[in-house]
């Protein structure tokens, strides 16, 4: 009896070492699982955390790329209003060269604000007779030019640039030729000759369309055309529309352009008239500007 009650007692001990080490075995267990469920989870969100700042960057840029976009798209407005009104750019970039001289003479007297009115009252004068809502966009387009970069010196070289690169004026030969390789290219135009009734329909009581609905209706149409000719029409659609009035900065006239599409079909115009033999061959001065961000 003896032995065999120690033999149990021995046994049971046993065993409760055994239960021991399995509940500690299985409490081990449980911690890595958990430790490798935590680890994922923090895995998981660390990625997680990792694709938001990605993205979170990403639209960021996006933003601003078409915060920029639209920047340059306000400047592009504003020359074509200028290119109407100004007889001899050379001269304007000299006046406008003196001022910024005049302004950046002195740095530690310089003041942004000061800058911005004066360099907004520059083509203001130019844009006369203007009502004072077109006025405030001047300063509003050139005042985000500036903060853009915040530097005036970057300031001045994009718009001695646009000044530099625009000139609306033609000979009358030059002009029809123009006019011929527009109506020209509208005429190959399968999708807009299609459409065309209705979108002289939609527009049949209001000739104005404003300057971002017009581009939209070139990409929809697939008009493509020479930056330079481009340039032109924009030029003869901002003429005759009086900034003192009902019309803003980016209106345009798009009775020009339906004119052109309405004698799109007229007899097929000689090959001597084309633009490359006629305008760019012969290096007649570029007609518009040609703006553009850097990584358009």
């Amino acid at each position: 009896m003896g032995c065999s009650a120690s033999n149990t007692l021995k046994d049971s001990v046993i065993q409760n070492e055994h239960a021991k080490k399995n509940n500690l075995k299985r409490k081990n267990q449980l911690k890595k699982r958990k430790d490798n469920e935590d680890n994922i989870n923090l895995s998981n969100e660390k990625r997680k955390r990792k694709r938001e700042e990605i993205k979170e960057i990403e639209d960021k840029k996006a933003k601003e790329k078409e915060e920029e976009k639209n920047i340059f798209l306000n400047v592009h407005i504003l020359m074509k209003n200028l290119e109407v009104k100004i007889n001899d750019s050379k001269d304007a970039k000299e006046k406008l060269k003196n001022i910024f001289d005049t302004l950046l003479e002195n740095v530690e007297r310089f003041k942004v604000e000061v800058m911005i009115e004066k360099v907004s009252n520059f083509f203001i004068d130019y844009l006369k007779p203007i009502n004072e809502e077109n006025s405030v966009s001047v300063k509003n387009i050139l005042n985000s030019l500036y903060v853009k970069d915040r530097n005036p010196n970057l300031f001045s070289e994009y718009l001695y640039e646009a000044l530099k690169n625009f000139n609306g004026k033609l000979g009358e030969v030059e002009e029809t030729k123009i006019d011929d390789y527009i109506k020209k290219n509208l005429n190959k135009n399968k999708e807009i000759q299609k459409r065309k009734d209705e979108l002289k329909q939609n527009r049949k009581k209001n000739y104005i369309i404003k300057y971002n609905d017009f581009i939209q209706i070139v990409k929809e149409y697939n008009i493509n055309m020479d930056n330079l000719v481009f340039e032109f029409l924009l030029y003869k659609m901002k003429c005759g529309l009086p900034l003192n009035e009902k019309y803003s900065l980016d209106d345009l006239n798009f009775k020009i352009f339906l004119n052109y599409l309405d004698r799109s079909n007229e007899l097929v115009i000689k090959e001597s008239n084309t633009l490359k033999e006629s305008v760019i061959d012969n290096k007649i001065e570029k007609i518009g500007i040609e703006f553009k961000n850097k990584d358009s």
